[in-house]
């Protein structure tokens, strides 16, 4: 069940590449200006974890300093450096706003949020379908898009856990489209990885990451942030563990329901809980940036709740391990967890038109048609003569 629901809201290849080409479009309108500019890709859309209809991350490097100049050439393009100013930042996305509001086509609902910790521009581009988020000099968010497509990569059965525990989350109300008091996706998606490295051993921590790091792997930000760690899988050795997808969710709503939220915190570098450095009702600190808590957000009903939703969840999936008598009629596994929602009658829908249905009678007998033949067409013969004579 786990991995069909991965498999059928995972993105697809198109979705993949209409959200190149929707980079290669803002990528040709700068190259003129900038014939170094890239616009990189992060978040949902290459992590290995966006789900169909994800909006799309876009940070725009307008002159990207690793290529090495080529001293043959007569004529180079000299740009000045980046300017990592918060002000100066402000005034590039407020120019790159009017060039994607006034001359890029499909391109509407142009959104300038100049405040946030990270500008950045809100577009829809209308020929592809997508909401677009536009950054400048964000490049540890891509930087972490890459440690996500690792740890997914490093292990098969991360993604479609994390699939459903966000399907749950959305499914209970513990996650909301809005911005606000609740936990993203984006921490159940480390909350999943962090079980997978402390409790069941599957997933390498992020310190392990680093210490086998090669030349090739370093990778600094412009704020100096050390994005270093492995990108090469195949030098991981591979894990001992070989639970199936159905006992690690089960494990997982164990054992966050028994977890200290109160004094412990969630960190993928040792790959262990530690001591909560502020006083958030929830503690999950940035994988690169440790010093940010990314549930800084999460209020303390809302860690409450998320506490009572897991120990709710583990008791659903023990009483369907325990219930030997699983029939057509009654849910189990993930039926279970989706009960009482939409989503377990759209599962319901589905098994009953594709599930095989029982022959209830015998074969068509072709004789049986014209049994009653006779019959009718006295009755015709009859009304016909009662007609005639009352005429």
């Amino acid at each position: 069940q786990l991995t069909l629901l991965y498999q059928a809201t995972r993105l697809d290849e198109l979705g993949v590449r209409l959200r190149y080409i929707t980079a290669h479009q803002l990528e040709l309108a700068v190259s003129g200006l900038f014939p170094r500019a890239q616009v990189l890709l992060f978040g949902s859309s290459v992590n290995g974890f966006g789900r169909q209809g994800c909006d799309l991350d876009l940070v725009l490097q307008l002159d990207q300093g690793s290529e090495e100049e080529d001293s043959k050439c007569r004529l180079m393009f000299h740009a000045k450096p980046s300017v990592n100013a918060r002000s100066q930042t402000q005034r590039h996305i407020d120019g790159l706003a009017d060039l994607v509001q006034w001359f890029l086509p499909g391109c509407t609902d142009v959104r300038r949020i100049l405040l946030a910790r990270v500008p950045i521009v809100k577009y829809r581009q209308e020929f592809t379908d997508m909401e677009c988020d536009l950054s400048l000099t964000n490049m540890t968010a891509v930087y972490m898009s890459e440690l996500l497509y690792t740890l997914g990569a490093a292990d098969w059965r991360l993604q479609p856990l994390a699939f459903t525990v966000r399907k749950w989350a959305a499914e209970v109300g513990l996650t909301n489209r809005t911005p606000g008091r609740w936990i993203t996706n984006f921490s159940l998606t480390l909350l999943v990885i962090f079980y997978l490295q402390q409790r069941a051993k599957v997933l390498p921590s992020l310190d392990t990451l680093r210490k086998l790091a090669g030349k090739s792997d370093r990778r600094v930000t412009e704020d100096g942030v050390n994005c270093s760690f492995l990108r090469d899988i195949t030098q991981l050795s591979p894990s001992n563990n070989t639970s199936s997808l159905e006992s690690l969710l089960l494990g997982f709503f164990e054992y966050y329901a028994a977890f200290d939220f109160a004094t412990q915190g969630i960190s993928l570098g040792p790959g262990a809980p530690i001591k909560k450095r502020d006083h958030a009702a929830l503690y999950i600190a940035n994988p690169l940036e440790t010093h940010l808590n990314v549930s800084q957000n999460v209020s303390l009903e809302e860690t409450e709740r998320l506490r009572i939703e897991f120990r709710n969840a583990a008791w659903e999936l023990e009483s369907s391990v325990d219930n030997e008598d699983r029939d057509r009629k009654s849910e189990w596994g993930l039926l279970r967890l989706f009960k009482d929602n939409k989503f377990a009658e759209k599962v319901k829908q589905f098994e009953q038109i594709y599930s095989p249905k029982k022959r209830t009678s015998s074969r068509l007998v072709v004789s049986k048609l014209f049994e009653d033949e006779p019959e009718e067409q006295n009755k015709r013969k009859s009304s016909i003569s009662i007609q005639k004579t009352v005429v």
